[in-house]
């Protein structure tokens, strides 16, 4: 009864109605094909080609005012991908550019991700850009905050399904949700309110949470000097940066100026950095934040020493509200990642794992080690290698056998390490 009760109230503030849709570009199969020829270990060859609209519509910010949010819609197109489709919403990793748009990016590329990924395989994909970020008025983006990452995306699912009906997408009905780094928390984040909350709206079929920081205050432990069990992490300070901004913005109980957690002149730029006009790779080119040699050089002493020695921090405080541990999930997980990675520790993945087992709930794990090269940094396993291995992977080992009906491929509560090409467990489409 709350369920339907939350729906109604949600319904009346118009979450998910519609905004602005704009068809961007259209591409075809043989151009995405040609596009992804470099990427053929990672990206199967398609049938199908897309269409990218860009969406608006409307959400709710941290405290359930009203906001907005955009989003790319990404529709299969062609003879080829005429049956029913399922709608995957996927959740995008850290942005630091106030006003990239997903939807602008998969125009400008036909190889992007979520085109040749899983559009051109028959997946409708709605990609929210989340509150503060793309053609979003907040005033702010909530970087990590669990419950405003799930709504944002729970509500592009409902525009996807309002837009898909103007535009003549036939749906199958199931519903899906992945994606990676930042957005692999979002994914858990939203699964778990989904299941509380929604599972008469949405037939919530798999779920596949990437590469993210399921447990905040650990995560954040095991970086707190800025090197992790994979090596140095040189996204630390930036990281910690975000984190810390978006914390406040929601809670207020970090500091009262930003010089009392943050060193000169970093204290001076993080706030209109994170997000800001530059993404991440263009924004530590620049200064001040090019002079960055470590975590140290950012945040003040005090700061880092009471983290380290105590247990319960106002930061620690906020980290744990964020964590998504503290749930029993119902739908089919798998998560995926890399020992490699030397930005999220992908340890984050056994401890969900665990987690969820103390709950009598079985998750699979899958480790793409095998597709990092040797020489391959932490960063670059993270941000590049993992990234890809993973798209695929969650494709074929878990979307795929949800949307045709068969039996998930892997024994659910394993941990695998997968061998590369990517050519196996075969699945229908694959």
């Amino acid at each position: 009864m709350l369920g339907a009760v939350a729906q109604a109230d949600e319904a009346g503030q118009g979450r998910g109605t519609l905004l602005e849709v704009k068809e961007l570009a259209r591409y075809s199969a043989e151009q995405i094909n040609q596009a992804t020829q470099a990427q053929r270990m990672f990206v199967d060859k398609v049938d199908c080609g897309v269409r990218v609209v860009a969406v608006q519509y409307r959400t709710i910010g941290v405290k359930g005012e009203p906001a907005d949010a955009s989003a790319a819609l990404v529709l299969p197109d062609g003879s080829a991908c005429q049956q029913p489709a399922p709608l995957l919403g996927w959740a995008r990793g850290t942005e630091t550019d106030r006003n990239r748009q997903q939807a602008q990016l998969a125009a400008a590329s036909a190889g992007y991700p979520l085109n040749a990924v899983y559009a051109a395989r028959g997946y409708v994909v709605i990609a929210s850009d989340y509150l503060g970020l793309g053609n979003s008025h907040y005033p702010f983006h909530p970087y990590l905050h669990a419950d405003s990452e799930a709504s944002t995306v729970i509500d592009a699912l409902r525009a996807a399904r309002l837009a898909g009906a103007q535009l003549g997408v036939r749906f199958s009905g199931k519903v899906m949700l992945g994606g990676y780094s930042q957005g692999g928390h979002v994914t858990m984040a939203t699964q778990r309110a989904i299941e509380r909350d929604h599972l008469a709206e949405f037939n919530l079929v798999a779920s596949a949470p990437m590469s993210g920081a399921y447990d905040l205050p650990h995560t954040f432990r095991e970086s707190w000097s800025g090197v992790t069990s994979a090596g140095p992490n040189p996204l630390s300070p930036y990281l910690l940066a975000y984190t810390v901004v978006a914390m406040q913005h929601v809670y207020g109980n970090l500091f009262v100026q930003p010089e009392d957690v943050f060193k000169p002149p970093y204290a001076q730029a993080v706030q209109g950095a994170f997000p800001g006009p530059l993404g991440l790779r263009a924004m530590i080119a620049q200064p001040p934040f090019n002079q960055v040699r470590s975590i140290d050089d950012v945040r003040q002493p005090g700061f880092a020493k009471a983290f380290a020695e105590q247990a319960d921090t106002p930061f620690q405080q906020d980290l744990a509200r964020n964590s998504t541990l503290d749930w029993t999930p119902k739908t089919p997980m798998m998560m995926c990642g890399t020992d490699r990675d030397g930005v999220v520790p992908f340890d984050n993945a056994a401890r969900a794992q665990a987690a969820f087992a103390g709950r009598g709930v079985q998750v699979a794990v899958v480790n793409v080690d095998a597709a990092v090269p040797a020489k391959a940094t932490g960063a670059q396993a993270h941000m590049v290698w993992a990234s890809l291995a993973c798209y695929s992977a969650m494709r074929k080992m878990l979307f795929d056998p949800a949307r045709w009906g068969s039996a998930l491929s892997l024994a659910r509560g394993a941990s695998f390490s997968l061998p590369y090409p990517l050519r196996w467990p075969a699945s229908r489409g694959s």
